[in-house]
């Protein structure tokens, strides 16, 4: 497959001999993704499993979220590990128990399989493998990986849960002085609480963070009242000053 993908210069590579795109995605010929389609229609179930998990990830993988969020049992889930490694579809990464896909390429064809509400809820579970995940091995995945798994999944009830993540990733962020990656999850985690439409307190219980665009002492200001009918209510114009004789006009 990289062979073809190298052959239709969708690949190339750079001074250390590591692939790179030399086209954008979306520019990328047809053929090559037809490639891509029959390389993983030929894997056995398992494996179609855990790659389609996979694709959820923007990065890196965590293999044992992978399989989790496939409902796939630890060693069928090696097996088809195996088997993707076989097929040169991932190879691992630096991190232990992380895996990659070969190319960004690969992993958006085989994400494009699915159907947005597919999407939606491969990025739920995800987030919900990856908290499980953080309970039993402290560390082996950031905030961050389970704010984004929420934000992709907003669309379905719950992504309140994100909430507390995208606190976190906040507070690591201030620490090492990244402000405005602070702000943004700030931002986010008023996204996923929807405090457009609930009264939500001004910050979260046990954090520091005040919510975006809300003062610590006050409520935004009222509009004034608007009469019934719609209409503004209209008010006579102030009669001018009498002259009296002998004085000078103004």
């Amino acid at each position: 497959m990289i062979r073809h993908l190298l052959q239709e210069r969708a690949l190339g590579q750079d001074g250390s001999g590591a692939l790179e795109a030399s086209l954008p995605l979306v520019a990328v010929p047809e053929g090559v993704r037809q490639v891509i389609a029959r390389r993983y229609a030929r894997l056995p179930d398992n494996a179609e499993r855990i790659a389609e998990s996979a694709s959820g990830f923007a990065g890196p993988f965590l293999f044992p979220v992978a399989a989790a969020a496939a409902s796939i049992d630890d060693q069928a889930a090696l097996a088809a590990l195996d088997e993707l490694l076989a097929a040169g579809l991932i190879r691992p990464a630096e991190a232990a128990e992380r895996y990659e896909f070969v190319h960004a390429l690969v992993r958006q064809a085989i994400y494009d399989t699915l159907s947005p509400s597919r999407q939606a809820r491969l990025h739920r579970r995800l987030a919900q493998a990856l908290e499980t995940a953080r309970q039993r091995v402290p560390g082996c995945a950031e905030p961050a990986e389970i704010v984004a798994q929420y934000a992709r999944s907003q669309a379905l009830p719950g992504a309140s849960a994100g909430v507390a993540a995208a606190l976190e990733a906040a507070d690591l962020a201030q620490a090492t002085g990244a402000h405005e990656t602070a702000v943004a999850f700030l931002a986010t985690a008023a996204d996923l609480a929807d405090l457009t439409t609930s009264g939500s307190p001004r910050s979260v219980p046990g954090s520091g963070w005040p919510w975006p665009g809300r003062c610590d002492s006050t409520r935004p200001p009222r509009r004034p009242a608007t009469p019934r009918n719609g209409l503004p209510k209209l008010t006579a114009p102030t009669p001018p000053r009498p002259i009296s004789p002998g004085s000078p006009p103004r």
